[in-house]
């Protein structure tokens, strides 16, 4: 599914906002892989915003609160048959800001 078929901005924050928590996944330095469990909330803007406990690994320099602005975001729900995939650039992202 694109951002042009029928994905409502409201159905998209209520999907975002489902879980409260994330695995987000990365590679480090050295080029090898990592994840961590975060707490996740989403504003109205579409702003990803992950938290955690510190002190963790998690908490990077003792930061703990991290703020996103995605220019592209995908989305898989394998909780329905068909599953369903939103998938949109930084361009169909601004038009749901």
């Amino acid at each position: 599914m694109t951002a042009t078929t029928a994905t409502t901005r409201a159905e998209l924050l209520r999907f975002m906002r489902a879980e409260r928590h994330a695995t987000v996944s990365s590679v480090s330095p050295t080029g090898a892989p990592q994840a961590a469990t975060v707490g996740v909330v989403v504003s109205e803007d579409f702003e990803i915003f992950f938290d955690t406990l510190g002190p963790t690994r998690q908490a990077w320099k003792g930061l703990i609160y991290v703020r996103v602005r995605p220019t592209w975001l995908r989305l898989s729900d394998y909780s329905r048959d068909p599953p369903r995939i939103v998938e949109l650039d930084a361009a169909a992202l601004e038009t749901l800001r």
